[in-house]
Formats: C-alpha cells, sequence, structure tokens
C-alpha cells in the first residue's frame, strides 16, 4: 500500500505546540499532526482526493497558519502544496536554511497595510503645497524621453538619441543595422 498524498501547511520549529482544536482542508475536515525531523516539523493532515480552491478550504489554511503563528515563528507553504508521502515532507526539513528563517523571523510581526487615497486629496495637497505644484508643473513641461534620460542618467545607463546609420537610417548597433547575410551558395 502506498502512503497517502500530505497536505502541507507549514513548517515550524520541532518544540512548537500545534494549536489545538484545529482541523485542516477537506470535507470532513482532516486533523492537524506534525512531521518531526531533529530541530524542525511540517505541520500536515491527509490531503483530500480533490483538493480545490474552496472557501471553506482557503480558510482552514489560512486559519491554521495564524493559530501557529500566535505561539512562535512559522514558515508557511502555499495553499494546496500537497507531498506523495511522509518520506517527501521529512526529505524536505533537511539541511540549516529552515532553522536559520524561523530564528530570523522569531519575536517579528507580519502586517498587512492598505492604503487607499481619499478623493480629491492630490488635488487638494497641490492647492496647498506650492513647491509641489512647480515641481508637478515641472515634470509635466519635460517629454517623456527627457525624464526617461534622467532617470538613465542618474543609474549610469545609456540613454538619448541614437545616431542612425547613414546606410540603413536605424540606430547603430542594432540588429537591423547590419549587413544582410551573404547569400548561400548554390
Amino acid at each position: 500500500m502506498t502512503d497517502p498524498r500530505i497536505y502541507v501547511y507549514g513548517v515550524i520549529r520541532g518544540d512548537h505546540p500545534l494549536p489545538p482544536g484545529r482541523t485542516g482542508v477537506g470535507a470532513p475536515p482532516a486533523p492537524l499532526r506534525t512531521l518531526r525531523a531533529g530541530p524542525l516539523a511540517a505541520v500536515v493532515s491527509e490531503a483530500p482526493e480533490e483538493l480545490l480552491a474552496r472557501r471553506r478550504d482557503l480558510l482552514a489554511h489560512q486559519e491554521t497558519l495564524l493559530a501557529l503563528a500566535d505561539d512562535g515563528p512559522v514558515l508557511p507553504r502555499r495553499f494546496g502544496t500537497v507531498a506523495p508521502g511522509e518520506q517527501a515532507v521529512l526529505d524536505q526539513l533537511t539541511g540549516p536554511a529552515f532553522l536559520d528563517t524561523l530564528h530570523r523571523l522569531d519575536g517579528r510581526l507580519e502586517m498587512n497595510l492598505k492604503a487607499f487615497p481619499v478623493e480629491d486629496s492630490l488635488a487638494d495637497l497641490l492647492r496647498a503645497d506650492p513647491a509641489l505644484r512647480r515641481l508637478r508643473d515641472a515634470a509635466r513641461r519635460r517629454p517623456a524621453t527627457r525624464r526617461a534620460c534622467g532617470w538613465a542618467r542618474r543609474r549610469r545607463a545609456p540613454c538619448g538619441p541614437r545616431r542612425r546609420t547613414r546606410r540603413t537610417g536605424w540606430p547603430a548597433g542594432s540588429s537591423r543595422s547590419r549587413r544582410p547575410p551573404p547569400p548561400a551558395p548554390r
């Protein structure tokens, strides 16, 4: 008999507790468990036969990760990460990279910030700040190529009008300015 497919939620330290009463993806929801490999563990459950991005499964995945993060750092896996068996998961937990990353994340917090502009806030800001208005007007007077060249000069990149070759009229160095290859012998 082959190993059942394993759904992977994330990687944690081996002593990280599982949140009590949590279940994973699937209908009915699969119980969570850990697969330990040295100082690391993967939070897993049995993968459902047909895994689709249903709302209940997306929420189960996200809520599991949030509950795990309450007790320490977590390296989340993308929704739908399924391994062919336990040994495949354990093989991924070798090496110091996961543990080093968990140490770097310890004591940190992830925040998602969304900022929405207030209607007509830019117009109000421009009316209130003459220096900002002058900068906006100066930018509008400059042709787009001049703005781009200013950006390129600050980064020491070549810019400006390219010389055209006499023979083709195409910019020098472009593939169109090169002579065509000689005809093949018959």
